[in-house]
């Protein structure tokens, strides 16, 4: 928390220190801010995690009795999901349609940086899928090795999305469908919130399980 309200300190003393800012400066100052708090606050609830454990969970489709089957759909949704986005990109680059500004690619220039940006997600898409396959194994075999990579680059694209609504805003606040946008990616990222939990609910049932029952004898 320390940390937290030296950072906000700062970030007010630089404020102070300009004169004129525009009303983008100001936006992204504070969609800089907002990004902090809630990465913060995101990090807060998970430590948390072991004392809300899930017993059930709501998948994107169907309503499943343990977090074991739900964890599994989660699993499925990401490999939709990220097979998706990679055709998505693999459209773009070939010349297809980028031109709505909020769409990922949209800024990128199509001989240079969108090669590299759409490198980037269509690596990090099957990264996703491999690691949601992982996760689908872990479960049937209660390893949570297998889990974790699905926990950490889930955690990652969360902040990513979260990082993309903000800086769409930020920058394209003049656009009343850029609230509109900002609002699906913010409830999109709700989503795969939601999913963590389910699937750090498991991860948390698994090592209760697993954990070493001491008796101490006299």
């Amino acid at each position: 928390m320390q940390i937290l309200d030296t950072w906000l300190l700062a970030t007010c003393d630089q404020q102070r220190a300009k004169s004129v800012q525009t009303p983008r400066h100001i936006l992204q100052l504070h969609a800089s801010r907002i990004l902090f708090i809630a990465a913060f606050f995101f990090s807060l609830a998970d430590s948390n995690t072991a004392r809300t454990v899930m017993k059930n969970c709501w998948s994107p489709w169907y309503y499943y009795d343990s977090t074991e089957d739900g964890s599994k759909a989660c699993a499925a949704t990401t490999i939709f999901f990220s097979t998706f986005s990679i055709i998505y990109t693999i459209h773009c680059l070939d010349g297809g349609d980028s031109s709505q500004f909020f769409l990922p690619l949209f800024e990128t220039d199509v001989d240079t940086t969108m090669k590299q940006a759409g490198g980037f997600m269509i690596v990090f898409y099957m990264v996703y899928i491999a690691v949601s396959i992982m996760m689908i194994f872990g479960v049937n075999m209660d390893h949570r090795g297998l889990i974790l990579p699905w926990l950490t680059q889930n955690m990652l694209y969360i902040l990513m999305i979260i990082a993309f609504a903000l800086w769409l805003q930020a920058s394209y606040y003049h656009y009343l469908l850029s609230v509109l946008w900002t609002c699906i990616y913010l409830l999109f990222a709700a989503a795969h919130i939601y999913m963590y939990r389910c699937v750090k609910s498991q991860y948390e049932l698994i090592k209760q399980s697993q954990a070493p029952n001491i008796v101490q004898l006299y």
